[in-house]
């Protein structure tokens, strides 16, 4: 069954990752999102190319990491050369996966409040000066 071949790869993955076996590079270490954001990529000695994202996303006030794990593929004997695999709902197998790159090879990524402060104090400029010049141009008008 291919769930049962799937959930093989994943788990395999996984071990080999565990025991350092296995290493998973960035992608783009110079990137300015690497705080939360990286795209880890890692070779199988047959040529297979395996890629998965560590993403954590902001929710309110706090970064958690993305639920959803998936997984990319790249080997010429599948079909189109690329293999997309997400959880199955019951295993988390590719949580798994992804939680064991970012205990190995991203210890360093911890997202903070601050990383967005900025980029929030911004935007909250941004809609009391388009208030202002509303009720500006209200005034003027009447």
């Amino acid at each position: 069954m291919l769930k049962d071949r799937i959930i093989e790869i994943v788990k395999t993955l996984t071990e080999v990752t565990n025991s350092n076996i296995l290493k998973w590079n960035e992608d783009d270490p110079k990137s300015v999102s690497r705080n939360y954001r990286r795209k880890m990529i890692s070779n199988g000695e047959d040529g297979t190319i395996y890629e998965m994202e560590i993403k954590f996303i902001l929710k309110n006030d706090n970064w958690q990491i993305e639920e959803d794990a998936s997984l990319w593929l790249r080997n010429k004997l599948l079909p189109d050369g690329i293999f997309y695999i997400t959880s199955f709902k019951s295993d988390g197998e590719t949580s798994h996966l992804r939680d064991s790159i970012l205990n190995n090879f991203c210890k360093d990524m911890s997202p903070s409040i601050e990383d967005i402060e900025n980029t929030l104090i911004d935007i909250a400029k941004g809609i009391s000066i388009s208030e202002f010049r509303e009720s500006r141009l209200d005034k003027i008008l009447k």
